[in-house]
């Protein structure tokens, strides 16, 4: 077990349920929804760190969990209080029997939202079907994301063929990109995996919206640190210059990680700082449920009667969206590195 991911894990299930009772006392279905798909990607998280006793033998027979699944999917979030008065027990559980780290997962509020680890996917998929029309397709890349994770990319696959079916825009349509791209890297069509990495960044520059939503949140690079591992070092660097366009708050980052790659050092693109400062699963859900509130509205004007730019246009505009939307991301980020970083020795008891 690796301490320090569990703590980094509790710290942001502490964070998505503070986030959530947040958009919880808006009322709002979409919100309600995320709110809950999030805590349960979250709680999974936690129980993950703990995988190695917590498998499903051991779930069963320790709280008597039996794969029923006409069980209802929860309804409600822990309260922050009771989150954050278990939460040193859950930093340290390591320390702990099998019977006592069930009883602190209880006593916190993951077992609630995370009864049988093998069975997560399915009741996720159950909250995230909460969400309809066009706004489906932010639970459905999230279940993509989450499938490809644990590593059913069966499920993976029928999440990114229904979104892509939604007409997904911006950061949903990055994703779905990088997610085909996948599927065609690891089925050995490599001609198929390039084309879809290079239009995953594409999509992001089509105008100063997509620019923003996509800079907004972290890059998808599990298909780049595929063909890192695989020798494709040429490609990867072709790659990170290229999203230098987009993520641009983060130029300085993305060299490093560029210069590691080419002086031939072991990099780890999903483990670089602002990579995991955009995946804080708290930060995600505010994100995410703006963009399902976005796509839930009428739009104003339908694709026929809207002006359309020019080039030059869209690239002046873009070039203003990104001095605000670089100065705000930069800033977020900044404050979630710190939170991440700093100590807290009341609250966790170190």
């Amino acid at each position: 077990m690796n301490r320090d991911n569990l703590q980094a894990s509790v710290k942001d299930f502490e964070r998505v349920i503070e986030e959530g009772a947040r958009i919880f006392r808006t009322s709002d279905r979409l919100g309600h929804a995320l709110a809950i798909l999030f805590a349960m990607k979250s709680a999974y998280a936690i129980r993950a760190c703990l995988w190695k006793w917590d498998s499903e033998q051991t779930v069963g027979v320790e709280i008597g969990i039996h794969g029923d699944r006409g069980r209802p999917t929860p309804q409600s979030l822990p309260t922050l209080s009771r989150v954050r008065t278990a939460a040193p027990k859950l930093i340290s559980a390591e320390s702990k029997s099998k019977v006592e780290i069930l009883l602190v997962l209880e006593e916190s509020g993951v077992s609630d939202l995370c009864v049988a680890p093998h069975e997560q996917l399915f009741m996720m998929e159950l909250v995230g079907r909460k969400l309809s029309g066009r706004a489906l397709q932010v639970s459905l890349v999230e279940l993509a994301l989450f499938a490809v994770e644990t590593g059913d990319i069966a499920s993976a696959t029928k999440y990114v063929t229904e979104a892509l079916e939604l007409a997904p825009t911006r950061w949903e349509l990055h994703n779905l990109c990088v997610l085909e791209g996948l599927f065609a890297f690891r089925a050995g069509l490599i001609f198929d995996a390039v084309r879809a990495l290079d239009k995953s960044i594409s999509v992001c520059l089509v105008d100063e919206y997509a620019l923003l939503s996509c800079g907004a949140r972290a890059p998808n690079l599990i298909l780049a640190q595929e063909f890192l591992e695989h020798g494709e070092a040429a490609k990867v660097v072709s790659y990170l210059s290229q999203c230098m366009n987009v993520w641009r708050s983060f130029r300085s980052q993305i060299r490093e990680l560029i210069s590691l790659i080419e002086s031939g050092e072991t990099v780890d693109l999903q483990a670089s700082e602002f990579a995991l400062a955009l995946n804080q699963l708290s930060y995600r859900l505010q994100m995410q449920w703006v963009q399902a509130r976005s796509l839930e509205e009428p739009a104003q004007l339908s694709s026929s009667t809207q002006i359309r730019k020019s080039p030059s246009e869209i690239d002046a505009a873009r070039k203003r969206l990104a001095e605000d939307c670089e100065r705000y991301i930069s800033d977020r980020v900044k404050d979630t590195i710190k939170y991440l970083e700093k100590e807290e020795p009341e609250q966790y008891g170190r």
